[in-house]
């Protein structure tokens, strides 16, 4: 059996979270993360709806700890909610808010003024324990569920931190919630296997953005999308330096990257990807079109579109994209698949 830590490239008292103007601590982190599974109900599997970014890492390393798995949905419609209920006997919540969800148990975050030291080793997570289960959109369906073993999880968490050559103590702040697989991936688990730190909050409007980013110290790095990012750079405010950039969900223009690089002082990188894959692929805009496959992912073509697996990828999967392969891992991406009409074959 192979085991993967929880946390991993935090130095003693490094800092994991900016919460309310106060720096938590890796140690605090894992206490709290430690004291939460010993409270949650014996359960199978956990819904966590905490907005607060930190409390949803606590929640989902708790829940690990617990080997409950984290049902994280595209959205908290009631339409949904009934649809976890049936599909996951059992599940329970865990929210940092009231959630009006009464057909279902949930558990409020508990208010810590002072969590015991962390004292014991960094606790070790088989690579094969489900972790999460993730679901697509449902923007062409009904959302499909997708199981993730913490193994893929952590090491898609190190292949980005790999290929866009992050380096442990770099504080970030996303606009994306940590329940899309893009936030999970770049505001959790690259913290948490990258020894980075998170902003607890998720700003959405260019003020609030603002505001957190500068709150930060240096290194620090926006996690956002195509859209916060197009309405920021159309404010004229002046903009918080930052160290990087990293965006996802759709792709972006060079001309906004550009924007964006000359208005923030610091380098854009893309992520690609999906549900079902995760984060695949990187490029840095500006330097041109072409993406760059992480590490240990490989990439084939054949009648019925293009095919990822390897690497974090545990189960080979068909990309809902027309990608023109260029060798050693290196593609162009021409739009969904869904987008075109097939005339006469």
């Amino acid at each position: 059996m192979t085991f993967v830590s929880l946390v991993r490239g935090f130095s003693d008292g490094a800092a994991f979270a900016y919460r309310k103007g106060s720096r938590i601590s890796v140690g605090r982190f894992l206490a709290e993360a430690s004291r939460l599974a010993a409270a949650l109900p014996d359960r199978r599997y956990l819904l966590n709806l905490c907005t607060d970014r930190y409390h949803f890492a606590v929640g989902f390393a708790a829940a690990l700890l617990r080997r409950q798995v984290s049902l994280l949905p595209p959205n908290e419609a009631p339409d949904m909610i009934e649809r976890l209920i049936s599909q996951f006997p059992g599940v329970h919540c865990l929210s940092d808010r009231a959630t009006g969800l009464e057909p279902l148990e949930t558990m409020l975050f508990p208010a810590w003024n002072d969590p015991d030291p962390f004292t014991a080793p960094v606790p070790e997570i088989l690579e094969s324990q489900i972790a999460a289960i993730v679901f697509t959109s449902g923007s062409t369906g009904e959302p499909v569920p997708y199981r993730k073993t913490w193994g893929s999880l952590a090491r898609v968490a190190t292949a980005e931190i790999g290929i866009l050559r992050l380096r442990a103590g770099m504080a970030l702040i996303g606009t994306v919630p940590p329940r899309h697989v893009f936030g999970l991936e770049a505001t959790v688990l690259m913290v948490m296997q990258g020894g980075l730190a998170l902003h607890a909050r998720r700003p959405l409007l260019p003020a609030d953005i603002r505001a957190g980013l500068a709150s930060l110290p240096r290194p620090r790095a926006l996690v956002t999308t195509p859209v916060h990012l197009r309405a920021l750079l159309a404010e004229a405010d002046e903009l918080p330096p930052a160290d990087f950039l990293l965006c996802a969900t759709a792709p972006l223009s060079p001309q906004l990257a550009a924007q964006a690089e000359a208005r923030f002082g610091a380098p854009l990188h893309e992520i690609y990807g999906c549900t079902e894959s995760g984060g695949i692929a990187s490029r840095r805009t500006v330097q041109g079109n072409e993406w760059r496959a992480m590490s240990g992912v490989t990439l084939r073509a054949d009648g019925r579109g293009t095919w990822v697996k390897g690497g974090h990828v545990e189960s080979e999967v068909m990309l809902a994209d027309v990608i023109e392969l260029r060798g050693r891992g290196r593609f162009l991406l021409h739009g969904r698949t869904a987008d075109l009409v097939n005339i006469a074959g």
